[in-house]
C-alpha cells in the first residue's frame, strides 16, 4: 500500500483522529468546467477509480470561459472551487482548460489543503510521450497561446473557425 500523506485543517484539531481519516476517505473528488467537456475526465476518473464518489460542477450558465478575461476566468474557478470545497471535497480537478491555465494558482492559494490539479499539464505531458500524430488538443487562443501545451516542442495550431459557431458570443453582463 502506497504511503500517503494527509493534512489535518486545523478546524479538526481536538476530533479523534479516527473521524478524520474516515471523513477524509470517504470524500468525494471535486471537478468542475466551464460546461458539459469535463464529463470526459468524470468518465476517465470514474474507470480508473471506481470507488471514488465524484462531484461535477457544469458552469454552463457563463460558458465559455476562452474568451473572458483573466480576471474573470480566475473569479469563477475560485467560485467553483469554493462550492466544491464547502461539498467536502479531498481533491479537485479543473477540467476545463482555461481556468487550468489562468486560475490554477489561485485556486491552489484559495484551498492549500486540498490537491487540486489542472488538465492542461498532464493532457500536454501524455500527448508528448505518447508521441502520436493522430492525438488533438482543441483549445481556445488563450490555452493555445499561453505556451503550457508544448512541452515536447511540437505544436501546430489549425484556426478552427466553424468552431466558433458552436457557442454563442458570452454576455458581458456576466
Amino acid at each position: 500500500m502506497p504511503f500517503r500523506l494527509v493534512a489535518i485543517p486545523a478546524a479538526d484539531y481536538g476530533r479523534p483522529f479516527r473521524d478524520i481519516v474516515l471523513r477524509i476517505v470517504d470524500a468525494p473528488i471535486g471537478v468542475f468546467d466551464s460546461g458539459v467537456g469535463g464529463l470526459t475526465v468524470v468518465k476517465s476518473l470514474r474507470s480508473r477509480l471506481p470507488l471514488e464518489g465524484v462531484i461535477y460542477l457544469g458552469d454552463t450558465a457563463r460558458i465559455p470561459y476562452g474568451t473572458r478575461s483573466p480576471a474573470i476566468v480566475e473569479r469563477y474557478s475560485i467560485q467553483n472551487a469554493s462550492f466544491l470545497e464547502a461539498m467536502n471535497i479531498k481533491m479537485l480537478v479543473i477540467a476545463c482548460n482555461t481556468a487550468s491555465a489562468l486560475a490554477l494558482p489561485g485556486v491552489r492559494a484559495l484551498v492549500p489543503t486540498i490537491p487540486t490539479l489542472g488538465v492542461i499539464q498532464p493532457g500536454a505531458k501524455h500527448l508528448a510521450i505518447a508521441n502520436q500524430a493522430s492525438d488533438s488538443v482543441l483549445a481556445c487562443r488563450i490555452d493555445a497561446g499561453n505556451g503550457r501545451l508544448k512541452p515536447s516542442g511540437v505544436f501546430a495550431q489549425v484556426p478552427a473557425p466553424v468552431c466558433v459557431k458552436f457557442l454563442p458570443p458570452p454576455d458581458p453582463k456576466r
